[in-house]
């Protein structure tokens, strides 16, 4: 259809209305290309990891609280008969029976997660620990257990007591590789 204006124009109205195949596929293109590089920023893998990092700190926070209450009823951590045969509890098993009235259920760590703990004989010490795995803490030359090409240091989290000795910190430990546990010469390092 066809409209003539003054002096010789014409206008004229498309019957065709919406958006071409190439105008869809190149929007449809570049959202793909926002999106690629959201996904990338964000890391969610990471994030992930994050937040069960967190879960498994304040887990052996709650178990560190379980032994402070058992020591202050027991005047010793467990240990001898409650722990197993050899009267230490070198398992985060092992704790389930002697923090049962402390706790309640033992937590218990998420897929790809190390829980563990390490007493004495006598039960004058405790040490728990967990293995932390976002790129906070390793994996990376930022992370707080630098990762170099001679070293791939691992993180822990860990919790460290000795009957006599205050509240116990809680803090971070980096060793050398993933079968080096903390022990109670491990240092806080974060």
């Amino acid at each position: 259809m066809l409209k003539t204006l003054k002096k010789g124009f014409t206008l004229k109205h498309s019957v065709n209305k919406g958006f071409t195949l190439i105008e869809l596929l190149v929007t449809i293109g570049v959202l793909a290309v926002v999106a690629a590089g959201v996904l990338a920023a964000i890391d969610p893998v990471d994030k992930l990891r994050a937040g069960t990092d967190g879960r498994a700190q304040a887990n052996i926070g709650q178990v560190a609280t379980g032994l402070n209450t058992y020591a202050a009823v027991y005047t010793y951590f467990p240990s001898g008969t409650v722990c197993g045969a050899d009267n230490i509890c070198s398992t985060w098993a092992e704790l389930t029976t002697p923090l049962q009235t402390e706790l309640g259920p033992m937590p218990q760590p998420a897929t790809g997660y190390t829980y563990g703990t390490l007493g004495t004989a006598t039960g004058d010490a405790v040490i728990v620990y967990s293995r932390l795995l976002s790129k906070k803490y390793e994996g990376t030359t930022t992370s707080r257990c630098n990762s170099t090409a001679a070293t791939a240091d691992t993180a822990w989290w860990m919790w460290y007591k000795t009957v006599t000795g205050g509240t116990g910190p809680a803090c971070g430990t980096c060793t050398a590789d993933a079968a080096t546990v903390p022990t109670t010469a491990s240092t806080c390092t974060f």
